[in-house]
């Protein structure tokens, strides 16, 4: 089993979590806030979203870019539709969530086939889609998984 690597050393996330939990039993007094704080700081050590939905592609040995990764690690952006569209850039808009939704579909089919026990070579949609040119110039039409 492949470990999540964590965003702190144990010794630096054991001080934080003593110190945080001895402000907020001394400091706070709404059991409710409490209770949560609580609950926060004793995560504060757990991987990161990132870091867990990375993990599928390392144990099933799928190479992934720097743009797969930007991408994987924007994904409560784009779950959230945190990132808000202007009018004037609906067109460039449009051009790229296209491309980040190809991106994710080609990385989400690739840990169903490895699943699947598929190995072997998988269309790339983003290279084969037109309005992507300029974007996936560096893409290959076929990836090996």
């Amino acid at each position: 089993m492949i470990k999540s690597k964590k965003p702190l050393s144990d010794e630096t996330a054991k001080l934080i979590k003593r110190e945080f939990n001895k402000i907020i039993e001394d400091k706070i007094c709404n059991e409710n806030e409490k209770e949560l704080l609580l609950k926060i700081t004793n995560d504060i050590n757990r991987p990161t979203n990132t870091e867990k939905l990375l993990k599928p592609f390392k144990y099933f040995n799928i190479t992934i870019d720097d743009e797969d990764i930007k991408i994987i690690s924007h994904r409560n952006n784009y779950l959230h539709a945190n990132d808000f569209i202007q009018e004037d850039t609906l067109k460039d808009s449009v051009r790229e969530y296209l491309y980040i939704n190809l991106k994710m579909n080609f990385l989400i089919n690739s840990l169903i086939l490895k699943v699947a026990g598929f190995s072997g070579e998988i269309a790339n949609l983003v290279k084969h889609h037109p309005v992507l040119n300029s974007k996936t110039e560096n893409e290959q039409y076929f990836k090996k998984i």
